[in-house]
């Protein structure tokens, strides 16, 4: 998930995404239409639309609010809500500190076991061969042989389980530890502050706010009825004692109010009521409602993903096969010759006990070094030489054989048994740090409605105007 890496363009929601797995992105949820304007509600007769006015007869505009973008809103802060309370937690999706920690340890162990064991055999096989004596033919010959090779696997795995140089497979996943860690309280922290401040009802709040400040409007230009300012009325020559009424005068007051009403409705501030336009500015306000809380979190992002990026992408380097690629040769392992009295196997031979066994050894990591070392197809095999050695010969069909780290492996398992194969021992923690390099790993549905009352105009309750 960092295909792009302008750490700018990052986004809360992009970096919870990339990292648990979560798509909800309230900025998206945030540019709703929270007014749905209706252009053929203008000048409808009978019209009774949910945020409109209505005078003799006529709808001069109508709207309806948008309940399910509104839920969805507040369905998205809930859902994130979620997340961040298993983040707090230290796990969620692919995101796990707790099984990094493990993981490390593990490492570790394997690191010091590898390198301990190397140089015990090392000094052994130099202790047997510093007496000057020769000991071709001899057992003591065969055992110095054997310390010598194994001490050169040995040394050879603990090379290759390191990232680089310098840098030790098990410091690599504590880094990457340490920046999820980071990554959790820093993005945790920056939504507790937006949450607690109200971000969940704040959209709610502006359409609730929208609406009072139409039918605050109406109500002072005198065009509710019911209303102490309401006005109409006042010209109507129905209402007018021991007056003979005529269609012409009854043509003429509509004619008046029509116009009074269309100036009223032309004159509001965010423009005229009955232009789609205005109804764009009016739902750009509520969403601006939460746009600088979206903005704060966004800011965060960037700043916890950036190196989080870097030390999973070099714990991903070091997640790598630790064996060779080359195949030994076909055919079966040489057996010793007849005259070889002290049994003493051909260069290259695995050790006694079996294929792949280390015959005599016990301890922590020696029996996973020893199924690791197995015949078979398919698997990397190492030639047993020191790290600093090159190759004396070409693979034979009698070396150790490692089986093969692989990437497609699943870190699934946070506490793998100290007995299992090598490649089974470090792989089994993590099951995200196995995709490639850098990919944290990637992978809700909005609920809940609004319901929002508004004051009736003209004696009609639930809508914003009316004039009788």
């Amino acid at each position: 998930m960092f295909d792009d890496t302008n750490w700018s363009d990052w986004t809360y929601a992009l970096a919870v995404r990339a990292v648990t797995g979560d798509d909800i992105d309230l900025r998206a949820l945030s540019r709703a239409q929270w007014f749905l304007f209706d252009p053929s509600s203008v000048d409808r007769p009978g019209g009774n639309d949910e945020v409109g006015y209505q005078a003799l007869d006529i709808q001069y505009y109508g709207a309806t609010i948008n309940h399910r973008a509104i839920g969805d809103f507040e369905g998205g802060v809930d859902q994130l809500d979620a997340v961040t309370g298993d983040l707090l937690a230290g796990a969620r999706g692919a995101a796990d500190v707790s099984s990094l920690a493990r993981l490390r340890d593990k490492v570790a162990a394997l690191e010091s076991f590898l390198g301990d064991t190397g140089r015990d055999f090392r000094t052994w096989a130099r202790q047997l061969d510093s007496g000057g004596t020769d000991l071709s033919g001899t057992a003591a010959g065969v055992i110095q042989v054997r310390l010598a090779r194994y001490a050169g696997q040995l040394e050879l795995w603990w090379d290759r389980l390191k990232v680089g140089p310098t840098l030790l497979l098990s410091t690599a996943v504590e880094n990457a530890r340490t920046d999820l860690d980071a990554f959790r309280v820093g993005m945790v922290t920056a939504w507790q502050n937006e949450a607690s401040a109200g971000l969940r009802g704040r959209i709610r709040a502006a359409v609730d706010a929208e609406t009072a400040a139409i039918h605050d409007y109406l109500v002072s230009a005198g065009l509710v009825a019911g209303t102490p300012a309401y006005t109409l009325d006042k010209s109507d020559p129905t209402k007018q004692p021991n007056l003979v009424v005529t269609p012409t005068m009854i043509q003429d007051y509509h004619d008046r109010s029509r116009a009074r009403i269309l100036s009223v409705l032309a004159g509001y501030p965010k423009g005229d009521l009955r232009q789609p336009e205005t109804w764009a500015r009016i739902n750009q306000s509520v969403s601006d409602a939460v746009s600088a809380s979206l903005n704060d979190l966004d800011a965060a992002a960037p700043r916890y993903i950036e190196p989080l990026h870097g030390s999973y992408t070099t714990l991903g380097i070091g997640l790598k096969p630790l064996g060779s690629t080359a195949r030994p040769a076909a055919g079966p392992p040489p057996g010793p010759s007849a005259s070889d009295n002290a049994g003493s196997p051909p260069p290259g031979s695995p050790p006694p006990g079996g294929p792949g066994r280390i015959a005599g050894l016990r301890g922590p990591g020696v029996d996973a070094l020893g199924q690791a070392a197995r015949p078979g197809t398919g698997t990397a095999w190492l030639p047993w030489q020191r790290v600093d050695e090159r190759p004396v010969r070409a693979a034979e069909p009698d070396r150790a054989e490692f089986l093969q780290v692989t990437r497609q492996r699943g870190l699934g398992d946070p506490d793998p048994a100290v007995s299992q194969p090598v490649g089974e021992l470090i792989l089994r923690a993590h099951r995200s740090l196995l995709q490639d390099a850098g990919d944290l790993g990637l992978p809700g549905g909005l609920g809940g409605r609004a319901h929002l009352a508004h004051a009736g105009l003209a004696g009609s309750a639930g809508r914003p105007g009316g004039a009788g």
